[in-house]
């Protein structure tokens, strides 16, 4: 990759807050979501309009939500397993999960109240 391409890709993935950086990452995580439920549409031969009148919501909706101007919340996830009868598994890589371990025990021995995520 030539050096001008890399620092582009560099600027662009670089936040200038936090909250910046955490509604990306929201947006990644729909995205990974709404493709696995592209695949299972694409199987059906299902239009968003149709899924959108089984999910008894507006097309509209439906594709603000594809484009990633509108963020599904777990209740449309919740109804889109059923929908299409699959389950959404939730996991951690090793590094991750080092680094809530390294969190957790930081936040047990301050004075903080802090909650964990059964694995």
């Amino acid at each position: 990759m030539n050096m001008k391409l890399k620092n582009e890709f560099k600027e662009a993935l670089r936040f200038s807050n936090e909250e910046e950086k955490i509604e990306h990452d929201a947006k990644i995580l729909m995205f990974k979501f709404l493709s696995l439920i592209e695949d299972e549409m694409t199987k059906r031969d299902m239009s968003k309009k149709e899924l959108a009148a089984l999910l008894k919501t507006s097309p509209s909706y439906v594709t603000q939500l594809f484009r990633g101007t509108k963020t599904i919340n777990l209740i449309k996830l919740a109804q889109l397993q059923k929908l299409f009868n699959v389950e959404f598994e939730i996991k951690t890589n090793k590094s991750s999960e080092k680094s809530n371990q390294k969190s957790l025990r930081a936040a047990k021995n301050s004075k903080k109240k802090s909650l964990a995520i059964a694995r």
